[in-house]
């Protein structure tokens, strides 16, 4: 059989480009996610980060830790710069964060939501 005709049965984590001779296929790059077999690579999804091999579906990727956001098709999460008042909690989509809830303030940037001091009011999006 030739090698076009082979059936590609690598784990997940690795796929075999088209055309591809090698029965070990190739990792699944980074930002992508591969099932394995002849399953075509997957863009990571916004909110996690798939790094060089990932494996599975797109959202079986890393979750993209708080402090940080991930965009569709990060192969690794990148530092938050949210102004003051929001923040980016864990699984952020974009550099904008998420507002401050009620109740805390946000300084922005990677730093996370701190519950208001006691006798204070924060309504959301507070800095303070």
């Amino acid at each position: 059989a030739s090698a076009a005709a082979m059936l590609c049965t690598v784990p997940p984590g690795r796929h075999c480009p088209p055309q591809s001779a090698a029965p070990e296929g190739v990792p699944c790059a980074g930002g992508f996610a591969c099932a394995g077999g002849s399953a075509e690579p997957v863009s990571c999804a916004a909110g996690f980060y798939c790094t060089l091999g990932a494996e599975g579906a797109p959202w079986e990727g890393q979750a993209c830790p708080s402090g940080y956001y991930c965009e569709k098709g990060a192969a690794e999460p990148t530092r938050c710069s949210a102004p003051a008042g929001r923040h980016c909690p864990a699984q952020s989509r974009s550099s904008a964060g998420e507002a401050c809830a009620d109740g805390f303030f946000c300084a922005g940037g990677a730093s996370a939501a701190v519950l208001c001091p006691a006798g204070s009011y924060c309504p959301a999006s507070s800095a303070l």
